[in-house]
């Protein structure tokens, strides 16, 4: 596993495409929240991630 720690700028298409899709998945799916899950923070935030190949497996921001 590799750990990726990114800015916004920094992040590509397909990569903050995957997040956003994990994120819904885990927060809105999963746990039934109902709320914008993308918000301005994201552009502000430091992504960090493990990636297992292409698969993210973990993901945080701060």
């Amino acid at each position: 596993m590799e750990l990726h720690v990114k800015s916004y700028e920094m992040l590509s298409k397909d990569v903050l495409f995957n997040i956003i899709c994990e994120r819904i998945n885990v927060f809105v799916v999963e746990q039934q929240c109902s709320y914008q899950e993308v918000d301005s923070i994201d552009k502000q935030a430091l992504h960090v991630f493990y990636k297992n190949g292409e698969t993210i497996v973990a993901y945080t921001r701060i």
